[in-house]
């Protein structure tokens, strides 16, 4: 819709003297397109704006990221894959040519969900996650879908349905939810224990399930590091980080 409104917008403005020569009803028409546009590009632009907004301290505070993903772009010459905290792992791929145990951003890609979820899981070993820690990073690993847009659909039919008054003609209407309730507590539970007795017992069979080579520690985030579970080397090391080579 946004490319439909500029490009009509442009033909408008280098066509000017023309598109007034037209008959009134195409003229009508395409005044009618452009509002329309205009419209769907003002009711989206509120959802835009977090793209622009400027995180100035953020910025400077993952400049320390440097040192540990410059050493291993220099250091490590084969694709691994590497076990961060979540800040972290957002950057890995973006400066080094490695892979990620878990990223967010990873839910963009055609990767099963349950293989998200477990790799959410795996990654999140050393946090001790309870049930309130894993709905609050519902939407890391499930997605826009799951955490909002099946939300908004199933909120917009339960506004339709009270509105039309469906359910004096026996429709029983949804009700109104929340992500949380909408996937269901049971789904928190599975996931819950399925972290606490398969996942945390067995997480040297995880590792090397993801093939996961290196780890790397945020002395200043990572306060519930303790890694005596797996064998492994202090490869690099600076005021703040620390990079492990697991050795299985």
């Amino acid at each position: 819709m946004h490319n439909a409104f500029f490009y009509s917008f442009l033909y408008f403005l280098s066509n000017i003297k023309e598109v007034f020569k037209l008959p009134l009803k195409k003229i009508a028409t395409f005044s009618i397109l452009l509002i329309i546009c205009l419209i769907g590009i003002l009711r989206q632009f509120p959802r835009s704006l977090p793209f622009f907004r400027f995180d100035i301290q953020n910025a400077v505070n993952v400049q320390a990221y440097n040192g540990p993903l410059n050493w291993l772009e220099k250091n490590v010459e084969n694709p691994s894959v590497i076990w961060a905290n979540d800040s972290l792992s957002n950057y890995v791929p973006i400066l080094t040519r490695h892979y990620v145990l878990f990223s967010g951003l990873g839910q963009l890609h055609l990767v099963p969900s349950k293989e998200v979820e477990e790799r959410y899981l795996t990654a999140h070993f050393f946090d001790n996650l309870k049930i309130d820690d894993i709905k609050k990073d519902f939407g890391s690993f499930a997605g826009a879908g799951y955490s909002e847009n099946a939300v908004k659909d199933n909120n917009l039919k339960a506004k339709i349905c009270r509105f039309l008054r469906l359910n004096y003609f026996g429709k029983n209407c949804p009700k109104y939810l929340d992500a949380i309730s909408l996937r269901g507590e049971e789904y928190f539970d599975d996931l819950f224990l399925w972290y606490t007795y398969e996942i945390k017992p067995n997480i040297i069979q995880q590792l090397k399930k993801f093939q996961v080579a290196y780890l790397i520690r945020d002395k200043k985030e990572d306060i519930n590091f303790k890694i005596e579970f797996v064998g492994a080397k202090i490869v690099y090391q600076d005021e703040r980080f620390l990079i492990y080579k697991i050795i299985y």
